[in-house]
């Protein structure tokens, strides 16, 4: 079966100003980001079984939390809709970026979760729709499309 090894770089806020808070909430940030070296890896195959199935290791409160909240497992979702696929896909997470330090670690296993399943499948998305469909999955994966 095919497979694709993918790396999901973390990243470093260089700069950060809050320009203040928005009418939803959120506040509006000015920041500059940096990937670094430290990553996670993602291993995508194709599977005869249908459906998506997602294994993580090296987080455990992150294994032990309902596959349907993970931002992996939501971005393989997405485009298996957005490209009316069938399907069946195997994913498994290896974790090394510390979870909740602000480096970006989900946002980027989603990224590359995109662009790995994307390479998986041998479809093309256009760019601005793949920007929204990240977009939709958080602030920060578009970022990591593209990373540096």
């Amino acid at each position: 079966m095919p497979e694709v090894r993918i790396p999901a770089f973390a990243k470093i806020n260089l700069r950060l100003d809050i320009l203040g808070k928005r009418e939803d909430g959120f506040h509006e940030l000015r920041t500059i980001f940096q990937t670094i070296s430290l990553h996670d890896e993602l291993r995508l195959r194709a599977s005869r079984q249908p459906g998506i199935k997602l294994t993580i290791d090296g987080n455990q409160m992150l294994s032990a939390e309902p596959v349907e909240k993970n931002l992996v497992y939501r971005a393989v979702d997405a485009l298996r809709r957005e490209l009316g696929i069938r399907g069946g896909v195997e994913i498994e997470l290896k974790k090394t970026i510390p979870a909740g330090r602000g480096l970006g670690g989900g946002s980027s296993d989603a990224a590359a979760a995109l662009l790995g399943y994307l390479r998986l499948t041998k479809k093309k998305l256009a760019a601005a729709r793949l920007m929204e469909i990240a977009a939709s999955l958080g602030a920060d994966v578009p970022f990591f499309l593209w990373g540096k």
